[in-house]
């Protein structure tokens, strides 16, 4: 008898993996393993199963519609169920086209949190409401002896891509 526990791991860089392993095939017992895949904050998800639950139409649907929730919550979740007796009898599976797979899936997600993030430290524009973007502003200092008019001050701050305009960090 194979005995199964789940995996949970973080990455140097942040980013949490799940893989929740089912093996018994009884439907209640997916039903609550599938809801502790979807109660997981995760970044990272995968379901490895047995072949009893892969062959099984209606417990494959019910991951397809989890899987489905998943991703509209930014949820990064492999969309098949993985064979956990391919797992167990080809070790080359796991060092290759497994490590692969997971590396990939923690790649996507890290590429989503850093855009999540750099979208949370980018101002709205005041008048359109898009995100503005880092760019370098002009701006001509106020006149006095020392400033030639003709001459902009370059100074960084944000630029609004949708309706053209740009603002310093102080204007904001």
């Amino acid at each position: 008898m194979l005995v199964a526990i789940d995996v949970f791991a973080v990455t140097s860089s942040g980013v949490s993996i799940y893989i929740e392993i089912i093996w018994s095939p009884s439907k209640t017992q997916f039903l609550n393993d599938i809801n502790m895949l979807h109660q997981s904050d995760a970044d990272v998800k995968l379901v490895i199963v047995s072949p009893e639950i892969m062959a099984n139409s209606e417990m494959t649907r019910e991951f397809g519609k989890v899987v489905v929730a998943q991703r509209k919550q930014g949820k990064v979740i492999w969309g098949d169920l993985l064979s956990g007796q391919k797992i167990a009898e080809d070790p080359t599976y796991v060092d290759f086209d497994l490590r692969n797979l997971v590396e990939q899936l923690v790649t996507l997600a890290q590429t989503q949190r850093d855009e999540s993030e750099r979208l949370l430290r980018s101002p709205k524009c005041p008048f359109c409401r898009t995100f503005m973007r880092r760019a370098e502003v002009e701006r001509y200092a106020p006149y006095s002896g020392i400033y030639d008019r003709k001459e902009p001050e370059r100074r960084w701050g944000w630029k609004c891509d949708n309706c053209g305009v740009d603002f310093t960090e102080n204007e904001l």
